[in-house]
């Protein structure tokens, strides 16, 4: 409830496949920040910011890696004419 309430406050209006894909994304972002701040102590949390931010860097990363999959599988599909 939490990640959806997250979206909403964002703007979010999706409902087709992006929606449980955004969720998910956004589920695994505060998961892992949130056990990583109960397990490393850093004054004002600065590790575990800077733990959120290479997550977030790594979630932008994977987004691009699946667009450019689907730009590259797509110019197979057409050039070999299936």
């Amino acid at each position: 409830m939490l990640v959806d309430e997250i979206w909403h406050a964002a703007g979010d209006n999706a409902s087709d496949i992006d929606w449980y894909a955004k969720r998910t994304v956004l589920a695994r972002l505060y998961l892992t920040t949130e056990i990583y701040m109960l397990t490393y102590t850093s004054p004002d949390f600065h590790d575990t910011w800077a733990f959120l931010d290479a997550r977030v860097k790594d979630a932008f990363d994977l987004k691009k890696t699946i667009q450019e999959l689907h730009q590259t599988l797509l110019g197979i599909i057409l050039i070999g004419g299936y």
